[in-house]
């Protein structure tokens, strides 16, 4: 199962947007994850996903994001 036994799940990951909107997919990082299915799905779901880029002072700059998603544990 992909839930953790109390019927919860988590995932958080963390990538590097590049100037253009891309992500960097070589800088794809799990920082949580109740089960690896999740890890695959987040992965191949953000390396086909557009960014507006970063602004720094007028300029265009990389930069990390982190994206999670979680549900609750199941009420007894």
């Amino acid at each position: 199962s992909a839930l953790n036994r109390d019927g919860s799940s988590v995932i958080r990951v963390e990538v590097l947007v590049d100037t253009l909107g891309k992500p960097d997919m070589s800088t794809f990082t799990v920082l949580e994850a109740s089960h690896a299915w999740f890890v695959t799905g987040a992965k191949n779901a953000i390396a086909k996903w557009t960014f507006s880029p970063a602004v720094r002072q007028g300029c265009l700059v990389p930069r990390y994001y982190q994206f999670s998603a979680s549900s609750p544990a199941r009420s007894r």
